[in-house]
């Protein structure tokens, strides 16, 4: 599902596979092609809450610890987060009871999505797509 809103989005765009790497809340593909001023930065966009279904989303997938986690959201989403950007999030999730931190291995420190988190992200997710459907279609009446 939001696999096909972002290919239907990047090919829309006029974008090739290769430079669909990004999430559709992701500014810097706009503001590169925008000429004259660019006030607005990815992360004045990007909050702590879609750092949030970054991380939900990647531990969706799987148990994964904080290195693990970074390079999975950087694979999927083309966003690198700091681990202290990473810990904190979790942190925050962990607190809401989105995520559970499970018994440490070795150095590591693996996290789990719980049935809430799955249920949050996946409404977010939904909904998302539901956005990025309807902009999509009024870009696409804009352009004709």
């Amino acid at each position: 599902m939001s696999m096909t809103v972002v290919l239907t989005a990047c090919t829309a765009a006029g974008r090739t596979s290769a430079a669909c790497n990004t999430p559709l809340s992701d500014v810097s593909w706009l503001e590169s092609r925008v000429e004259g001023q660019v006030n607005m930065t990815v992360e004045g966009i990007r909050g702590s809450s879609d750092r949030s279904v970054l991380v939900l989303t990647s531990l969706a997938g799987g148990p994964k610890h904080g290195y693990a986690l970074i390079k999975d959201i950087e694979g999927f989403a083309g966003v690198k987060l700091g681990p202290g950007t990473l810990y904190g999030c979790l942190a925050k999730l962990e607190q809401a009871g989105l995520v559970e931190a499970l018994p440490a291995e070795d150095r590591r420190h693996p996290y789990r999505i719980t049935a809430s988190g799955l249920q949050a992200v996946r409404e977010r997710l939904i909904e998302s797509a539901r956005i990025a459907e309807l902009g999509l279609g009024r870009v696409a009446g804009a352009m004709s």
